[in-house]
């Protein structure tokens, strides 16, 4: 079946080949079979770069298909060049894979600063940035298929003690709030620090008004009971705001959701409060 694939790709690429007057075939395929899902991206790229090495040595074939179980990836090639190596195969393998790796670090560093570019740098968690972002794609995608999800904008209640002590001791509160907002997240819900010191935006993906309420709550509590362990007990006020129901812009449910909060605040904090 593999074969027959193999082939009829080859035969559209050597009929396109004629039309351009190229004499040769225009291309080598090499076709990897895996018995389970492949998970490490570094492996699958060294065992492309072999299977193409391997066609190439083969004068017989333009075409091959192999199964990922006869690659030894790691034992066939040092990571330094031998000179004294007059080998072909080796020094095609050798290059192959060392440019392999130059992508592979090249992705790793480019993901290195994404991460720092979209992370919170005291809370570890998303920063204002990525939480835009976020909120883009969940507006989008409720658009689209016709759901509601919910804001809970959530602001500490009296965590000057805090600061009193020092920059260090507000540094350690804000990563102790992190926590516990991230041990109470259901599986797509998303939280990230927003624009203050302690202020935290908590996007429900489709989640009900009524919903948000219970998650809110749930939050409140557990930030109330975990706190009493700290060196200075803490509570949160938090504002919900639902799409559609508060507006259908990510603004004005985030005015909607800031309003709220004060309100909040305004009726003796340590509670959760929806908007008008």
């Amino acid at each position: 079946e593999y074969s027959k694939y193999l082939e009829r790709i080859l035969e559209r690429m050597n009929r396109e080949a004629a039309l351009l007057d190229i004499p040769n075939a225009p291309a080598d395929i090499a076709l990897i079979l895996y018995d389970q899902t492949p998970t490490n991206l570094d492996t699958i790229l060294l065992q492309m770069g072999e299977a193409m090495v391997r066609v190439k040595n083969n004068a017989e074939t333009n075409s091959m298909i192999f199964n990922a179980s006869e690659f030894k990836i790691s034992s066939q090639v040092p990571p330094r060049w031998k000179s004294n190596s007059s080998d072909v195969s080796y020094a095609v393998r050798w290059l192959s894979y060392k440019n392999i790796y130059q992508v592979l670090e090249m992705g790793r560093s480019l993901d290195r600063i994404q991460q720092d570019a979209y992370t919170d740098a005291i809370s570890n968690l998303p920063n204002i940035k990525a939480a835009l972002l976020n909120l883009e794609h969940t507006l989008q995608y409720s658009k689209t298929n016709q759901k509601c999800f919910a804001l809970l904008l959530i602001d500490g209640d009296n965590i000057r003690a805090y600061n009193s002590i020092n920059y260090a001791a507000g540094d350690v509160m804000i990563r102790d709030l992190s926590a516990v907002f991230k041990n109470n997240l259901r599986p797509n819900d998303f939280v990230a620090r927003w624009r203050s010191g302690d202020e935290f935006l908590v996007i429900l993906p489709d989640t009900s008004i009524e919903g948000a309420k219970i998650i809110g709550e749930r939050f409140r509590l557990a930030v109330k009971n975990a706190s009493q362990t700290w060196k200075f007990p803490v509570t949160i006020s938090i504002g919900v705001s639902c799409y559609r129901t508060h507006g259908d812009t990510i603004d004005h449910l985030i005015d909607k959701a800031e309003s709220a909060n004060k309100r909040a605040k305004d009726q003796g904090k340590d509670q959760v409060v929806i908007a008008d």
